[in-house]
């Protein structure tokens, strides 16, 4: 953790928290995802589904660049550091939008929804199973692309 500068808190949760940071020697700014687990068979258990997470490679997918486990008191905290999608997630753009009393255009949906499709066919090409897609697990980068 220590090659790790934090820049802010994006998200703070009971199992955990999501965090803006920079690597030491790098200029890329990620994010830095902790989950807090009670035991070794839990630790173990997100640890491997990380790393097969880690395994994907996509345009439609967000890249897990590492995964590592922290002791944090008695918890074991899984660490996975993952790529940063600049505009956030579908649900904070969606509630800006409605917000705003503005609209999302035809065009952009139909063309996220087929970035959508591409990542799911991707992902289950490889005998995984999203269990969780909503648009708060949908991400947008600065191209306005969606990602997983």
């Amino acid at each position: 953790m220590e090659e790790i500068s934090i820049v802010k808190r994006l998200a703070q949760g009971g199992q955990g928290s999501t965090l803006l940071v920079k690597k030491r020697g790098n200029a890329a700014t990620l994010v830095l995802k902790q989950c807090k687990c009670e035991n070794i068979a839990e630790a173990n258990s997100a640890l491997s589904e990380a790393k097969v997470l880690q395994e994907l490679r996509h345009r439609h997918v967000v890249c897990y660049m590492d995964v590592f486990l922290h002791k944090e008191g008695d918890f074991l905290v899984i660490c996975t550091l993952m790529e940063y999608c600049e505009k956030g997630d579908l649900a904070c753009y969606l509630n800006d939008v409605k917000f705003k009393k503005s609209r999302v255009d035809e065009r952009s949906i139909a063309r996220w929804g087929r970035e959508l499709m591409d990542a799911l066919a991707y992902i289950h090409a490889k005998n995984i199973i999203h269990r969780d897609v909503k648009p708060l697990s949908v991400f947008i980068t600065s191209a306005s692309e969606v990602k997983l």
